[in-house]
């Protein structure tokens, strides 16, 4: 975490193991955005993973956007979901599985004049479930 004034305004959180760092999670106060807490805490807290032998920082997902400013390459992930046969998990994966796949099929077969209708459709829904 990096304080200014006693108040926390970057955090970083992320998981070590041996010789490698995972970054998961990061923040900053927006009241500071101008100073670049994040790029300053970024900074030390790379200066102290070298010094300390580190070897791999994993940005893990996301577009690569800032993270290319410090040497970040593509990598590619494998996400596994898995639950007991025949339970509300199971149940639950298979569903997200059939959406993503109808959301595939009707993306390729419907006119892009209707994709887009239903695209602006589901977007307004989610900002109202807000």
């Amino acid at each position: 975490m990096l304080e200014l004034d006693h108040k926390v305004a970057a955090a970083q959180f992320g998981f070590r193991y041996g010789d490698r760092v995972f970054q998961l999670q990061e923040g900053n106060d927006p009241a500071h955005a101008s100073d670049r807490v994040g790029f300053l805490l970024r900074g030390h807290v790379m200066k102290e993973l070298i010094a300390q032998g580190v070897r791999s920082y994993d940005f893990l997902g996301g577009a690569l956007g800032y993270k290319a400013k410090w040497g970040a390459e593509a990598g590619h992930y494998l996400d596994l979901q898995f639950a007991r046969p025949f339970s509300a998990g199971a149940a639950y994966l298979r569903a997200q599985l059939y959406a993503g796949q109808s959301k595939s099929w009707l993306r390729r077969h419907l006119p892009e004049s209707a994709w887009q209708s239903l695209h602006r459709a589901n977007v307004k829904l989610r900002r109202e479930e807000r």
